[in-house]
C-alpha cells in the first residue's frame, strides 16, 4: 500500500473542487424519456379493439396518438460497466373512432360527417415504473360524451394488448440499452 502523496499518479483520484466524475468512473446517467416517448407511440399508436368488441360497441375506435409521457426514464452506467435502466412514467394515449351507423341513411343530410358520430377519449397508465408488476400499473379509460359505456368497455379490452406490447418494448429496450 502506498503511502499519502506516493505512488501512480494515474491511480490517485483527486479531490475536485467542481465535483467532476472524471470519465464516468463511479456513475453516468443518461436520460432516455425520449427513446421511451417515441418507442411507446410506435408500438401503440395504431391499436384497436378487435372486430366482434368493434361490433359489440357500434363504432370503431383506435388509438391515435400519444398525448402525454411524463416522469422519469433513465440508463445509470456504474463503472463503466454495469447498466441499469430505471423508469417511472405516466403514459396518456388519445383515442377516437366513429360510431357505426346500423343502417345505411339515404338523406343528403346524413351524407355528410357528424360531429355526434365521433368518440373520443383517453387511455390513461399510471405507475409504469420499473418495481412495479402489471397488476400494480393503473389503467382507466375515459370517453367524452354520455352514451358512449359501450365504446368505453371495447377500449378497456385492449388492458392485455397494451400490457403485452409494453412488456415486449421493455425487453428489447433492455437488449438493446443495458447490453
Amino acid at each position: 500500500m502506498a503511502k499519502w502523496g506516493e505512488g501512480d499518479e494515474r491511480w490517485i483520484v483527486s479531490e475536485r473542487q467542481d465535483g467532476q466524475n472524471i470519465n464516468g468512473w463511479h456513475w453516468q446517467e443518461k436520460c432516455v424519456l425520449p427513446y421511451f416517448r417515441e418507442r411507446i407511440a410506435s408500438e401503440l399508436v395504431g391499436l384497436k379493439p378487435s372486430e366482434s368488441e368493434c361490433l359489440a360497441a357500434a363504432a370503431t375506435p383506435t388509438i391515435t396518438d400519444l398525448k402525454e409521457l411524463t416522469g422519469e426514464a433513465s440508463l445509470t452506467i456504474r463503472k463503466g460497466n454495469k447498466k441499469f435502466a430505471y423508469y417511472d412514467v405516466t403514459i396518456v394515449l388519445n383515442w377516437k373512432g366513429k360510431k357505426q351507423k346500423p343502417t345505411p341513411s339515404t338523406s343528403e343530410e346524413n351524407k355528410d360527417d357528424d360531429d355526434d358520430d365521433l368518440v373520443q377519449g383517453t387511455i390513461k397508465i399510471t405507475e409504469f415504473a420499473e418495481g412495479n408488476d402489471e397488476d400494480d400499473y393503473t389503467f382507466a379509460v375515459t370517453v367524452e360524451g354520455k352514451g358512449n359505456d359501450r365504446v368505453k368497455r371495447a377500449m378497456a379490452t385492449l388492458k392485455k394488448d397494451i400490457f403485452d406490447r409494453l412488456g415486449e418494448f421493455l425487453n428489447t429496450m433492455k437488449k438493446q440499452l443495458c447490453s
